[in-house]
């Protein structure tokens, strides 16, 4: 949020979708608002795919976003998922040594 208010962007959370080549309908809360702009950034998120190898357990097994919570740097580790958040923890981990 501070990129956006460093150079001015307005951020509009919702459901958008494009449906112009300068404009993105937002819907929030059940109300739908159309917005028009030169630019247009739509920021999609991402939410974990737990695979169901093993239950995450946010101790032993953790998702990516519960990766993010731990305050140590375990021992050892397997990092299953090779997209592009797999790639980026082994690529932290590994750093670590």
């Amino acid at each position: 949020e501070y990129l956006f208010k460093k150079n001015k962007i307005q951020g509009i959370h919702g459901r958008g979708r494009l449906v112009g080549p300068h404009e993105v309908e937002v819907e929030k809360d059940g109300e739908r608002t159309t917005y028009k702009g030169r630019h247009i950034l739509l920021a999609t998120g991402s939410v974990p795919r737990h695979l169901g190898l093993a239950p995450v357990d946010g101790s032993r097994v953790l998702d990516s976003d519960g990766i993010l919570q731990i305050d140590h740097v375990p021992e050892s580790l397997a990092v299953l998922g090779a997209g592009a958040v797999g790639t980026e923890f082994a690529s932290i981990f590994a750093s670590f040594g």
